[in-house]
C-alpha cells in the first residue's frame, strides 16, 4: 500500500492506492516476526552474558567475550550457547561438553 497525491495537488487529503508490486503486508508481517525473533535472541544473549559475569565474577565486557569464545570453541551459534548457559544457571540439563568448555573458558578469563 502506498499513499498517492493527485498529479495536480489540489490540497485534498492523501488517498490510499494499491502498491504496484502487490500487497506487502505478508512481507511486512514476516519481517516483523523475524525482528521479534532477533530481539528475543539478543535478550537471551544479554541474560547469558549477565549470568557469566556473576558466575565468573567478571566485568560484563569480559563475560561477553567468554560467551563468544565458548561459541567458537563449541562451533555453535551465539544464541544456542546462550540458551545452554541460561539452562545451566536455571538448573536444566546442560550437555557435559558445554559445561566442561564453559569451565575452561571461565578459567582462561
Amino acid at each position: 500500500m502506498r499513499l498517492d497525491r493527485p498529479e495536480h495537488d489540489t490540497g485534498e487529503p492523501l488517498s490510499i492506492a494499491p502498491h504496484p508490486h502487490g500487497d506487502g503486508s505478508a512481507r511486512l508481517r514476516a519481517e516483523i516476526d523475524h525482528l521479534r525473533r532477533e530481539v528475543a535472541a539478543r535478550s537471551r544473549i544479554s541474560m547469558a552474558e549477565g549470568a557469566l559475569a556473576v558466575l565468573g565474577q567478571l566485568p560484563i565486557e569480559k563475560a561477553a567475550a567468554v560467551l563468544r569464545d565458548l561459541s567458537a570453541a563449541l562451533g555453535l551459534n551465539l544464541h544456542e550457547v546462550a540458551e545452554h548457559v541460561l539452562g545451566l544457571v536455571q538448573g536444566a540439563g546442560t550437555p557435559a561438553l558445554v559445561v566442561d568448555e564453559l569451565q575452561r573458558a571461565l578459567l582462561r578469563a
